[in-house]
């Protein structure tokens, strides 16, 4: 594992995911040792990232009284 981190499940809470051990587990490494946010070789996909969901308000139609 990377800058001896250690393969687990689930990192603890002081820990980042870098990559994947030989055993399919995540290579938790101290956050201390990590200083910009991983990414692939191909950059960041647009569809991994979560996108917020935006409401379009409906025009009300002008009526005309008389």
């Amino acid at each position: 594992c990377w800058k001896h981190g250690h393969c687990r499940l689930v990192c603890k809470d002081d820990e980042d995911h870098v990559l994947r051990c030989e055993n399919r587990k995540r290579c938790c490494v101290p956050s201390r040792y990590v200083t910009i946010q991983p990414m692939t070789i191909h950059g960041i996909l647009g569809w991994t990232t979560p996108t917020v969901p935006t409401t379009v308000r409906k025009r009300k139609k002008n009526r005309q009284r008389g």
